[in-house]
């Protein structure tokens, strides 16, 4: 499917490319059927390539139009256009269904390992929220690069009016002329902003995807998610090598604009597989919450037993025989039948394990101030701001691309009206024909 749909932009970008300067009078065949045959016959890393060496005519025509750069440099950015796009989209909705499980995890600290066991040391919606943030932001990115892979290059002197390419290019889907004098540049910004905001996203996907994994007790259910990150990180890594090679030295096209649209593609796939996974993940764990019996259990059983009348020594005796009762047996709270409570300490009852049940979550929040319900849940509210924003901006492109692709899909599935007789393939062509030496009207 991925190989069937680059060899169909392809057909669209040079059947609608040479329809339109046969029918301005520059070729004098349409070179509809050639383009669509070479395609089918040629890996698409050598289409472009072998579409001009099959014909002197073409390949001197579109050096006069178009210049040595203009067409190759608005031949990736068509082809990259989708590809970008498809990433954007598989981004955007997994980090909405993300941020949907958020508001999940608001009574659920972090825990790591300390000297005395384990402790809490923050929130986990405090994370959920922070590696959203940041995977916004990079979204933010690609649709930068998304906007300038919209620009087409106009060259510096043509044979064409400024409204005849102007045309030509708004029917393939492009909206803004640009005259860059470095040619290539804005190819390299593209490259260079896919490349880098892909990186990031890998390494903060990364450390979120460590956080998670100490929150689980299931490792089975970590094996297909860990394949998923390193065929994501690797992939990302050897299209960071590659950057931002376009063109040779020579100014000669080579493969790797499709390169870069396979390997785009390929990311997405591995991008999509990653989050869905991740995002099973965090179902799982929100579902199977398991309590861990840190040491401030220890000292909120000592407070309500004070509070009780209990003498402080006694209580944190309480509290810490409580605790380290937990661990050894590897149980929680609500695990604890009556008749061990009277072995940990006669003071423990069924009721007073309640109570500290019900305060636990409450005294997290006071740890934690920086990370507060409060400032989490307003951080979801301005995620959710940032979410529409970018989907609202994805909904008008996906409603104003078919109206441009329209030219496109005629020129791929009707033959040009002309009243040329098109010529055998076995008959050899004669001379270039020049454009000022076009046909008059009534030989055409």
């Amino acid at each position: 499917m991925q190989e069937r749909q680059i060899r169909s932009d392809i057909n669209s970008y040079f059947v609608t490319t040479f329809k339109y300067l046969h029918d301005s009078g520059l070729l004098t065949r349409s070179y509809s059927s050639e383009v669509i045959s070479l395609s089918a016959a040629y890996e698409p890393e050598i289409v472009f390539q072998q579409i001009f060496s099959e014909s002197k005519e073409l390949s001197e025509i579109c050096d006069l139009v178009f210049g040595q750069w203009v067409l190759q440099s608005n031949y990736f950015r068509y082809l990259i256009r989708p590809s970008i796009d498809e990433l954007i989209n598989t981004l955007s909705k997994s980090m909405n269904e993300l941020m949907d499980c958020t508001p999940r995890f608001i009574n659920r600290p972090i825990y790591a390992e300390g000297d005395a066991g384990p402790e809490a040391v923050g929130l986990i919606a405090h994370a959920f929220t922070e590696v959203i943030s940041g995977t916004l932001s990079e979204i933010s990115r690609l649709k930068k690069a998304r906007d300038l892979s919209m620009t087409y290059e106009i060259p510096e002197s043509t044979q064409l009016t400024k409204r005849d390419i102007q045309s030509l290019w708004k029917s393939l889907g492009f909206i803004k002329a640009v005259n860059e004098s470095i040619p290539f540049a804005n190819d390299y910004t593209i490259t260079e902003e896919i490349s880098e905001s892909l990186l990031s996203l890998t390494r903060r996907w990364q450390r979120f995807f460590s956080l998670l994994k100490q929150q689980t007790t299931e490792p089975a259910s970590l094996v297909k998610i860990v394949r998923s990150i390193q065929k994501l990180s690797t992939t990302v890594r050897s299209l960071r090598s590659d950057s931002p090679a376009v063109v040779d030295v020579d100014g000669g096209f080579d493969s790797s604009s499709v390169d870069w649209v396979q390997s785009i593609v390929q990311i997405e796939i591995h991008c999509r597989d990653f989050l869905t996974q991740l995002n099973e993940l965090v179902s799982l764990i929100a579902l199977n919450k398991k309590d861990v019996v840190t040491n401030d259990i220890a000292r909120l059983t000592a407070f309500e037993l004070i509070k009780l009348g209990q003498k402080p020594v006694e209580a944190y005796r309480a509290g810490r025989n409580l605790v380290s009762y937990c661990r050894k047996n590897n149980v929680i709270l609500t695990e604890i039948n009556p008749i061990e409570l009277q072995g940990i300490h006669g003071s423990l009852t069924i009721e007073l394990l309640s109570e500290i049940k019900r305060k636990y979550p409450s005294l997290n929040f006071k740890l934690f101030e920086s990370a507060s319900k409060e400032t989490i849940l307003e951080k979801i509210k301005s995620l959710k701001i940032d979410y529409a924003r970018i989907t609202s901006a994805l909904s008008i492109l996906a409603l104003f691309l078919p109206l441009c692709f329209i030219t496109v899909g005629c020129g791929v599935k009707t033959q040009p009206k002309s009243s040329l007789i098109d010529l055998k393939p076995d008959i050899p062509y004669r001379n270039a024909v020049s454009p000022k030496k076009s046909k008059t009207k009534s030989e055409r």
